[in-house]
């Protein structure tokens, strides 16, 4: 692929704007009141916001610039090393 790189630090850095350490948490957990913010393993600030009858979106928290929120599609998808939550776009900061 013309352009990729294969920098491992660049690699890591991109995938902790995604991953988000500490306990699994469930959805329900994540929109809980008190949980409004999370930080990603880069350091990113994120928040989930949820509206009754709506999957939650989430969003960049503390200022953090991005475009605009995106909506869980899929949630508490059970993996070896915590939950996912499927997200229906790729937010960057």
């Amino acid at each position: 692929m013309t352009g990729a790189s294969t920098d491992p630090a660049r690699l890591s850095a991109f995938v902790g704007y995604f991953i988000v350490p500490g306990e699994a948490l469930a959805l329900a957990q994540l929109t809980a009141p008190g949980n409004p913010h999370l930080q990603t393993m880069n350091g990113t600030p994120i928040a989930v916001r949820a509206r009754p009858g709506e999957m939650p979106t989430v969003s960049g928290a503390g200022g953090l610039n991005i475009i605009r929120p995106f909506r869980v599609v899929q949630a508490d998808i059970p993996a070896a090393n915590g939950i996912i939550h499927a997200l229906g776009g790729v937010p960057f900061p």
